[in-house]
């Protein structure tokens, strides 16, 4: 009985380890994705301009920010830049419960990035978290000298509509430009 015990343990064991997600599949994500938002920071705001042309404002170095009447776009004036960088999205989608991913079409990526953007059930909530998501990895990569890391995908969230159907938005930076000290 002893054995029978140890041979169901052991294949359960074989059996998750053969199934095991790969815990590094956004390395296949790709730099193809859909433009998402142009960031500026000053010493002043920070402010982040959306793909269709909504404008975002931050007062607390992307902690929080505010959906805004695009004249304020005025007030951005490059000379103040302390740093800017454009946003893409990048998307994969799983069919067979996460244990591979492949890039999803242009067409499927622009819809996963518009949750980004606007979210009729919430209003902007979802684009506010994902720059502040954004601006604190930026900021830690800016501080510790890491920057490079930007310009490869990264996970944004993952989630799923059935056991196997499942879909992982991401994003990543291209153009990023310092120009000034970083804010305290």
């Amino acid at each position: 009985m002893r054995f029978y015990y140890l041979m169901v343990l052991v294949s359960c064991v074989l059996l998750t380890l053969v199934n095991k997600p790969d815990d590094n599949y956004w390395k296949d994500a790709g730099r193809d994705g859909s433009k998402l938002y142009n960031i500026y920071f000053t010493d002043q705001a920070a402010y982040a301009v959306s793909n269709n042309n909504i404008l975002f404002i931050s007062n607390d170095n992307g902690g929080t920010w505010k959906r805004t009447d695009m004249k304020e776009k005025s007030n951005i004036n490059s000379q103040d830049f302390i740093w800017s960088a454009s946003v893409y999205c990048s998307s994969l989608k799983t069919t067979d419960g996460g244990k591979s991913w492949f890039r999803c079409s242009s067409e499927s990526q622009d819809q996963f990035c518009r949750v980004f953007l606007k979210d009729p059930n919430t209003g902007f909530q979802p684009a506010e978290e994902f720059l502040n998501t954004v601006c604190k990895k930026i900021f830690t990569c800016l501080l510790n000298g890491e920057t490079d890391i930007l310009n490869q995908p990264m996970q944004y969230t993952e989630y799923y509509s059935s056991k196997d159907e499942g879909w992982a938005p991401g994003w990543y930076i291209s153009d990023l430009m310092t120009f000034n000290t970083l804010p305290d």
